[in-house]
């Protein structure tokens, strides 16, 4: 386990903001209970207040009822039990003087505060006005009253048992907040601490990857949480850079491989040329082959560069809505003469109205890329076909040939750039065609699908479905009949690429 400094631990980030939760917390708990102390202590005043007030009209109604000796009477007898629960009377007559009550004497300090108007308020009483107490001046509450005949009633209640209850109840809340607060604070800690120990994880894990070590990956704690799905993320971030160094070292390695001959073949073609005089046609031939290998190295490095782009999204192009089947038909028109020219018939099949978002010169680039592969690595008198088929699922269009093939333990691979398959080594090209061509679908949202044609192979671009065009489920055209071809100088179809067959020889045997 990662051990943690205990100030380490109140620096980070998390434990903080786990302790400004813990703080609110508190501060929300002791608003709450003092909230509480102070609606208790309003209860037992209004309890105290009405008890009060109440013996007080019960002695008022004996007095109107009975007469001043029976008002005296039960003022003496409450006096005897009120001692013990903190009850006190005073009943003076017209002269002052005391007649009955548990009280020693009218309140002379702060006389103003003792109002005679029969309602319960506050008044100071002396430690020397009940007996066996002492050092208690406070105020209690009091209700008096002056009868018609000048005699004065005056009652009052000791808060000490009220206060001793606010007392008690003080202390139990401020024990509680202080529990709350504790078990916040320690809540704060382990929060900070749990989450400290995830990232620190994390961190490690990123330090190790730092080092060089590209194969690590974050361990999860298989809770599903929030911390597991960044791991994820981050493990598949991961795989994704592993991925691409990988694909560098390999480009690296196909191209050291692969432009190394042509780039050869210029420097000993120059070194020859410049030995002794030559005549204006060897110079010529001279000039002429070796602009061809850097036409190579050109197209080689326009190839690279465009894959790049296209897998990183980088690629600026216009979407728009595209008929596959104008592609297709463009495509097929373009590369039927060189199909004839091969004793091959390339032939097409198409639905109407099978509409993809995309960009119509890339599409018709990879498309040239499959049939320049169809075209090159399939035998004299062979059948191609170009199929676009559509339905509520996805918009294909593919090309199928009667080479070689490729093996299914191939077809993954054969998409990396500079991938050629052992047999295509002595045929001109560089590897990189399907690399395009994968880019190309991959930028559209769409993926590769290779399958048997026993003999031969198909290649499929297969589209996610979206409303940009007609119905979705119209039936095949029959085989259409191929236009008549255009003028050699037309160019091949697709702006952003020209006609090239070492572009596309990619990856077939």
């Amino acid at each position: 386990m990662i051990r943690l400094e205990f100030r380490r631990l109140f620096r980070t980030t998390a434990v903080r903001t786990s302790l400004w939760y813990a703080s609110l917390y508190i501060l929300l708990a002791g608003a709450a209970l003092g909230t509480y102390h102070w609606a208790t202590s309003r209860y037992v005043d209004a309890q105290l207040y009405a008890g009060l007030h109440d013996e007080f009209v019960d002695l008022r109604n004996t007095a109107a009822a009975q007469g001043f000796t029976a008002l005296s009477r039960e003022v003496s007898s409450r006096s005897r039990a009120g001692s013990q629960d903190g009850r006190y009377y005073l009943l003076t007559d017209a002269q002052g003087r005391k007649v009955a009550g548990n009280l020693a004497r009218w309140p002379r300090e702060r006389d103003d505060q003792v109002r005679l108007d029969e309602t319960v308020h506050t008044a100071w009483i002396d430690d020397d006005m009940y007996p066996n107490v002492a050092d208690e001046d406070e105020f209690w509450p009091v209700i008096g009253k002056r009868f018609d005949d000048g005699s004065i009633l005056l009652l009052t209640r000791s808060v000490a048992q009220a206060d001793e209850m606010q007392l008690f109840s003080i202390y139990a809340l401020s024990g509680l907040l202080l529990i709350i607060v504790l078990l916040a604070l320690a809540m704060g800690v382990f929060m900070g601490r749990t989450i400290l120990l995830r990232i620190d994880k994390i961190t490690a894990t990123a330090e190790t990857i730092i080092r060089g070590d590209l194969s690590r990956r974050v361990s999860l704690s298989g809770r599903d949480d929030e911390f597991d799905e960044l791991s994820t993320r981050l493990n598949h971030m991961l795989d994704r850079i592993e991925q691409l160094m990988q694909g560098m070292r390999d480009v690296t390695d196909n191209v050291a491989h692969d432009l190394r001959r042509p780039l050869a073949r210029l420097r000993n073609r120059l070194d020859v040329i410049l030995l002794g005089e030559r005549r204006g046609a060897e110079y010529r031939q001279t000039i002429e082959e070796s602009l061809r290998d850097t036409e190579e190295l050109m197209t080689s490095f326009n190839a690279i560069l465009q894959i790049a782009q296209a897998e990183a999204g980088t690629l600026r192009v216009k979407m728009q809505s595209v008929d596959l089947a104008t592609i297709a038909a463009q495509g097929v028109e373009f590369y039927l003469p060189l199909a004839q020219q091969r004793g091959q018939a390339l032939s097409l099949h198409t639905a109407a109205g099978v509409c993809v978002r995309g960009n119509s010169d890339l599409l018709s680039q990879a498309l040239g890329n499959l049939l320049e592969n169809a075209i090159k690595y399939s035998p004299r008198g062979a059948r191609l076909e170009v199929r676009v088929e559509a339905d509520a699922a996805s918009a294909r269009i593919g090309v199928s040939d009667q080479g070689p093939g490729i093996p299914v333990a191939d077809r993954e691979r054969v998409l990396q750039r500079f991938t050629r398959l052992d047999q295509a080594r002595s045929s001109p090209g560089n590897g990189l065609g399907l690399s395009l061509v994968n880019a190309i679908a991959r930028l559209h949202g769409a993926h590769l699908v290779f399958a048997d044609n026993c003999p031969g192979l198909v290649v499929t671009v297969v589209f996610p479905r979206r409303d940009d065009g007609p119905d979705r489920k119209r039936p095949l055209a029959p085989e259409n009949q191929i236009p008549p071809p255009r003028s050699e100088q037309a160019g091949r179809p697709g702006a952003a690429t020209t006609r090239n067959s070492d572009l596309s020889t990619t990856t077939r045997p």
